[in-house]
């Protein structure tokens, strides 16, 4: 293996038996189930790469075989150097033994000599924050200060390789900040990661790159294109439509008439374009994105339109209303009869960063009351995606962040 390279993994594969009815195992199924088959790639000293994929695609089988907890049915693994497992944080803590002692014991179990530990002792205690409890034993320990205090070892040791399954961060916010500070601290030394999270926008401030893993295989090259986080994600949030009696909402822009359940208006149509009448939902984002509500008003009532914009996993970015900017005087203009009613909002170029959103909408109407409290949301949702432009500066390959606004920037010289 190169000087350069942390770990390889060649061909690697792991077999599950199946137990048959009466609870034997492998007589029902001789080929058993394969968890992994043929996966390969290599992580370089100082690389952090990302694993995504399905429950189901192999990710926690594949780190446990890095970590040495479970062995490989075919293939091998080579790792040049110490690994720290996050993945059974604490494994090696004697309950009747207090929290300095199984400090030393649990460093001993993950190899490390007394004189190695020492000298980080009195580190690992103050950055746990449980110094007042330090020789209690830890069966008295609450399940916070356990993982405080065992994360703070795994932190304080000299590993060569981190890997995370689904233990981003941990403890209480206040603990989670400095452990996520210690990890930057960590990588910007040269230690590598191999981090496992379906919180993928958390994953995109840690890894260099993607290795996507499906039913057990890889899926593509390891790579640092997040088109591939993107293509997971979609793919994934239209089987989720698909299995609830949705479709394919990447593949449309508009929706047409609807039923809100309101006796005041109706709805005719949704859309979502880049330029008039341009419906679309792949975007630039050196391209405004319109969006646009048409309505038929059947009473005297001001009717307002708002949009969502959420990531995949449904967390809201911001909202935007047209009763912020907007005054309306529908009821005092309405005519008997039918009325159609427009609203109109435009998401300037270069506010979007690059990636996929689900767009949620509403109505909100006012029946003279001044109080906008009756609300209709609109069961169907759409999703766009929004790439980088050829304006942009192709040499960052990421740019953190859900949002990335151009503001005005001003350089001095003395």
């Amino acid at each position: 293996m190169r000087d350069d390279v942390v770990i390889k993994v060649v061909g690697l594969g792991k077999r599950f038996e199946r137990a048959s009815p009466d609870g034997l195992i492998g007589s029902d199924d001789p080929t058993g189930f394969w968890a992994l088959r043929n996966v390969s790639f290599e992580i370089k000293k100082g690389e952090s790469v990302g694993i995504i994929g399905p429950n189901g695609s192999g990710k926690s089988t594949l780190l446990k075989i890095l970590a040495g907890v479970t062995r490989p049915t075919e293939g091998r693994v080579e790792i040049n150097g110490r690994v720290a497992s996050i993945l059974e944080i604490g494994s090696g803590f004697h309950p009747e033994l207090t929290g300095l002692e199984n400090i030393h014991l649990n460093g001993s179990i993950l190899g490390f000599s007394k004189k190695e530990i020492t000298p980080q002792v009195d580190s690992i205690i103050e950055f746990s924050g449980i110094k007042d409890f330090i020789n209690e034993p830890v069966k008295n320990y609450s399940s916070g200060m356990y993982v405080r205090l065992a994360f703070s070892i795994m932190a304080h040791l000299p590993f060569d390789v981190y890997l995370l399954d689904e233990v981003m961060t941990v403890g209480d916010i206040s603990f989670s900040l400095r452990s996520s500070e210690r990890m930057r601290y960590l990588r910007n030394k040269g230690c590598s990661f191999v981090v496992v999270s379906h919180v993928l926008a958390d994953m995109a401030q840690w890894v260099d790159s993607i290795i996507r893993l499906d039913i057990g295989r890889l899926y593509g090259t390891q790579t640092n294109d997040y088109n591939t986080v993107n293509s997971y994600l979609s793919s994934a949030f239209d089987n989720y439509l698909h299995q609830h009696g949705g479709h394919d909402l990447s593949k449309s822009c508009i929706i047409e008439s609807h039923d809100l359940g309101s006796e005041e208006f109706s709805l005719s149509m949704i859309s979502v374009s880049s330029e008039k009448d341009s419906f679309k939902t792949d975007f630039e984002r050196n391209k405004g994105i319109h969006i646009s509500s048409c309505c038929v008003l059947h009473s005297a009532v001001d009717l307002h339109f708002g949009v969502t914009f959420m990531d995949l996993h449904a967390n809201a970015i911001f909202t935007s209303m047209s009763l912020d900017t907007l005054v309306m005087k529908t009821s005092s203009s309405y005519s008997s009869g039918q009325q159609k009613i427009t609203h109109q909002l435009e998401i300037p170029a270069y506010f979007m960063n690059s990636g996929l959103f689900q767009l949620r909408f509403f109505f909100i109407i006012d029946t003279g009351s001044g109080k906008y409290e009756r609300s209709f949301e609109v069961s169907q949702r759409l999703v766009i995606h929004v790439a980088k432009s050829k304006m942009d500066n192709q040499t960052l390959e990421s740019i953190p962040g859900l949002l990335r606004p151009r503001f005005n920037w001003r350089m001095i010289m003395a």
